[in-house]
Order: C-alpha cells, then structure tokens, then sequence
C-alpha cells in the first residue's frame, strides 16, 4: 500500500478514527495509525461482525474487492481490510479533489438563477 502525502494522510486519520470511533493517533505515525485500526478491525471481526459490516457499507468498501482479497489472504483479514478502508478513504480525498467546482467554469452559467 502506498503511503499518501501529509494531507491525505491528515484526512483519512480524522474520517477513518470518527468511523471507527479510534482515538485520533500522531498524524506523523501513520503506520501506528494503520496498526490502530487494524486492532479495531480485528476486535470487531471476533466481537461485532455486523457493526463491521456496517462500517465497511459506510464507508463505502468494495464488497467485490474486499471477497477477492480476503481470498487471496485469507490469514490475514484485518490486515486487509484496514488497507481498503484506507485506500477508499483516499479515493474519496482525490475524488473530491478532482471534481472541485472550479469557479473560472462557466459550463452550466446556464443553470444559475
């Protein structure tokens, strides 16, 4: 998994902990933060599978993607499904990014009152 930049990393830390319900960790530790949530993953997966469940719909996980890794690691599924909270929170950061309203654009002038 690629490490993000400082302000990815920033972002994803503060969506991903209120999600999860983490303590916010150091942002410059992100691997200690990575390890945090692999804990919590992994707590949920033996105590609270629907809860789980839950947050991975919310926070938009690929159920598709998610089977086809965790067959591929079936050893480690924490470990797994950390990287994919991770790796769609940083989607979600470069998709908003990237469809920014840019305020030069006039292609739907049109449609203001």
């Amino acid at each position: 998994m690629e490490i993000p930049n400082d302000a990815i990393k920033t972002q994803a830390q503060q969506i991903i902990s209120r999600n999860f319900n983490l303590p916010e960790l150091s942002i410059g530790d992100f691997e200690k933060f990575r390890e945090a949530l692999k804990d919590k993953i992994e707590d949920l997966l033996h105590h609270d599978f629907e809860k789980l469940l839950w947050v991975l719909y919310r926070v938009d996980v690929s159920e598709s993607r998610a089977n086809q890794l965790l067959a591929e690691h079936p050893d480690k599924p924490a470990e797994v499904l950390a990287d994919l909270v991770i790796e769609r929170q940083i989607q979600k950061y470069h998709s908003r990014i990237n469809y920014k309203s840019n305020p030069n654009d006039d292609r739907d002038k049109d449609l203001l009152m």
